[in-house]
């Protein structure tokens, strides 16, 4: 994984300078933004188009810099709307108590679907983003991004300073996004924007849940606050 992020980084790197090298008459575009953005999508079956798959809506916050329209920076993910953890497939119920269990919490690795009747799945992921921003007009824009980081998946209502096997779950996530954007001022944009997120599992204590099953197509909008700097293409 370091060397592929390296590599990126070295590519947008020369990139970056041949395009500095290609247009050295012309004065370089340099910008940065923050923005907190709304994904909507689905999670919970391979298909998430189907019956079985859930709502799932993610609150994004991230930030960028702009290099001679070339994009580079961090986001996080966190899933805000309440989605149930399929205990079926962890193989217990609430209140599945072995007879031997003394302490009422269950044994090691069933203990989120022992006391909660419905526990709620969490899922977040951070990472890096980089792209490319193309320019039809001064206030119409097309940003081609790929986001790559790590993500956490688990099944428990359990408070900060509670004990409770919650099943975590360590993924690779690569999520490839489109996103239009209208500049409004120099220092505020909208964003709308379509991505996909395609997840590959780690090697975990748990595997209830599988990379397909947190796969998916989002469609989102955000709210973009900074400094829009773009090289003219002219």
């Amino acid at each position: 994984m370091k060397k592929r992020l390296m590599w990126l980084i070295l590519i947008l790197f020369v990139l970056t300078t041949s395009a500095h090298a290609d247009g050295m008459k012309k004065k370089n575009a340099l910008g940065g933004w923050g923005a907190p953005e709304l994904k909507f999508s689905s999670v919970g079956d391979s298909n998430p188009f189907s019956k079985d798959s859930d709502f799932a809506l993610f609150l994004v916050l991230r930030g960028g810099f702009i290099v001679n329209n070339f994009n580079i920076g961090f986001a996080a993910n966190v899933l805000v709307n309440k989605v149930p953890y399929d205990c079926s497939r962890a193989g217990v119920a609430y209140g599945d108590y072995p007879e031997d269990d003394g302490d009422g919490w269950g044994p090691d690795g069933t203990e989120a679907c022992n006391d909660f009747r419905n526990p709620e799945l969490d899922i977040f992921y951070a990472g890096i983003f980089l792209g490319y921003t193309f320019q039809p007009s001064k206030f119409f824009k097309i940003e081609l991004l790929d986001f790559f980081g790590f993500g956490n998946l688990n099944g428990g209502d359990y408070d900060l300073f509670d004990g409770g096997e919650t099943y975590d779950q360590d993924f690779f996530i690569m999520e490839p996004e489109i996103s239009f954007l209208f500049v409004i001022a120099k220092f505020f944009a909208i964003s709308l924007n379509m991505s996909y997120r395609i997840p590959a599992m780690l090697d975990n204590n748990h595997d209830h849940y599988s990379g397909w099953d947190i796969s998916g197509p989002s469609a989102g909008f955000g709210m973009r606050f900074g400094y829009f700097s773009y090289k003219s293409s002219h």
